[in-house]
């Protein structure tokens, strides 16, 4: 099936693209040169791990935008991940897994959501 944008790599909603968008507004609209660590949940965890393979020097043999130096210094291999309820999603390797194992995680994230948000509120009041 053909998406809207052509190939997955070129949607605006890839995990790519929004990971390049976050590196890009850091730099030039917050004016962060360099990052100690990277947080995220979910979704946001998702995006820190692309983040890190497209820009770790590390695994630049996954590199894609290797002649831009100034994104390639935001995030480096000594840069940190702290990671919440996120998975890199489906590997190559996975090819027989069955939806078991997304239900299954997608239960644990929601719990650990629900306990995320009670603790906050919690504080809040």
């Amino acid at each position: 099936a053909m998406r809207p944008f052509g190939p997955a790599q070129n949607s605006p909603f890839s995990l790519d693209m929004m990971a390049r968008a976050v590196c890009q507004s850091l730099i030039q609209d917050h004016g962060i040169e360099n990052l100690d660590a990277i947080a995220g949940y979910s979704l946001g965890g998702r995006i820190a791990l692309a983040m890190k393979r497209l820009y770790s020097t590390s695994l630049s043999s996954f590199h894609n935008d290797a002649g831009d130096s100034t994104l390639s210094m935001l995030v480096t291999d000594q840069t940190r991940m702290v990671l919440l309820g996120s998975s890199p999603g489906k590997l190559p390797s996975d090819s027989n897994n069955s939806g078991a194992d997304d239900t299954q995680r997608l239960a644990k994230d929601l719990s650990l959501a629900e306990s995320l948000f009670s603790s906050a509120f919690r504080s809040y009041l």
